[in-house]
């Protein structure tokens, strides 16, 4: 009896301490799991303190749902928790993702050939609408020694792109045995701005001056000034330069065209006197 008297203090010490590591462990751990048939606690203030921590701790934290209910988490790391799909569940799996992928490469497709085709850059063609068409003087003019006349020659533009093109200047140069008789610079104004419509043609009127006289062209100028019909026509190079805007973008491109250019006056007709005093035509 006094071995079992002297064992007891031991024996409670050992209880207490047991008591005092599960109450920790339930406060610092963020699962706890309380049995009471197990645990070898002894009246009522042990029961009401373990009751006390079971009701904070279910206020500051809430069941783990992938821990099969054995586990807690705290509330504010609630909306950290990442949500487990298997594998085989059909939403990992939509139907129609291949058919939706398919559409909208094809829509790109379709639209990026569409904008390509439409805006990829096409020739601008100057030509002549008459080879060796004959140019007639508007007005001539006979000085000492010199002749001055203007002609108008057309610029013709055909425009296969699919957006206009207006058109910045025109430069003509006139050649004959490889000299430069003429020259002519137009550049387009805000009150005069031709521009050449999508997929169409158009003419230009350009004015082009010569002036000509008898120390640098003493040949032409006899010619011009010779009553012989057939020998006022002049063969003549036409080179043409001309600069337009593409989206943006200045482009230039230069032809040359033979023409024929009449360098006198137009021949008034012949008219003979009639019986009353008037004239008919001969």
């Amino acid at each position: 009896m006094l071995n079992v008297a002297k064992k007891m203090p031991d024996y409670v010490y050992k209880l207490s301490n047991f008591v005092k590591r599960n109450y920790n462990a339930m406060d610092n751990d963020d699962s706890v799991s309380v049995n009471h048939d197990s645990a070898p606690m002894n009246g009522t203030a042990s029961r009401n303190r373990i009751g006390d921590a079971s009701d904070t701790s279910s206020r500051t934290k809430i069941r783990c749902p992938t821990c099969h209910g054995i586990g807690w988490v705290r509330k504010e790391e609630e909306g950290q928790l990442v949500a487990l799909i298997p594998l085989n569940d059909q939403r990992l799996k939509p139907r129609r993702t291949i058919i939706y992928v398919l559409l909208a490469v094809g829509l790109c497709a379709l639209i990026g050939f569409l904008c390509g085709f439409f805006l990829y850059p096409r020739d601008v063609k100057l030509y002549s609408k008459e080879s060796m068409a004959l140019l007639q003087p508007d007005a001539v003019t006979f000085g000492n020694g010199t002749v001055d006349f203007v002609v108008t020659t057309s610029v013709n533009l055909v425009n296969d792109n699919y957006y206009s093109t207006p058109v910045k200047s025109i430069v003509i140069s006139v050649m004959m045995n490889k000299k430069e008789l003429a020259k002519t610079n137009w550049v387009s104004s805000n009150s005069d701005k031709p521009e050449a419509l999508a997929r169409s043609t158009v003419h230009l009127p350009v004015n082009v001056s010569f002036h000509l006289d008898h120390l640098n062209e003493p040949q032409l100028v006899e010619r011009c000034d010779n009553a012989s019909p057939w020998v006022h026509n002049l063969v003549m190079t036409f080179v043409m330069n001309v600069r337009y805007t593409a989206l943006g973008h200045c482009q230039e491109i230069s032809g040359s065209f033979i023409q024929r250019v009449v360098c006198h006056p137009p021949e008034l007709p012949l008219l003979s006197p009639t019986g009353d005093g008037g004239y008919d035509d001969l």
